[in-house]
């Protein structure tokens, strides 16, 4: 069962990217991000994915120079799929069985 917690409470529109963590043996990635906007400003956010099977990430920058958060768009299937589109026009592409997000306080 896919299960997604925390991120409703979170608006991550023009969020700066910040460090991409991966650990391949425990199958798990975080991303923070710096809030810009929200209720949470200038509050680091964490995104946890657990049983990751997929990560993609390119630094191509189509649209030019960028790290703030465009969209995140999820979607369910066998696993959650998301898409995390910057202002540079790049993506991050994550699969993952369980997503949430923390706020740093």
């Amino acid at each position: 069962m896919n299960e997604i917690n925390n991120l409703e409470l979170v608006d991550f529109h023009d969020a700066k990217l910040g460090i991409i963590l991966c650990n391949y043996d425990q199958h798990k990635v975080i991303i923070n991000f710096f809030l810009e906007n929200s209720n949470y400003l200038n509050k680091k956010v964490d995104m946890y994915f657990i049983d990751v099977d997929k990560l993609e990430v390119n630094i191509l920058e189509p649209w030019g120079a960028g790290m703030y958060v465009n969209e995140i768009l999820i979607e369910e299937k066998d696993n959650l799929k998301t898409k995390i589109l910057l202002n540079s026009g790049d993506e991050i592409l994550v699969s993952s069985k369980n997503i949430y997000s923390k706020v740093a306080l």
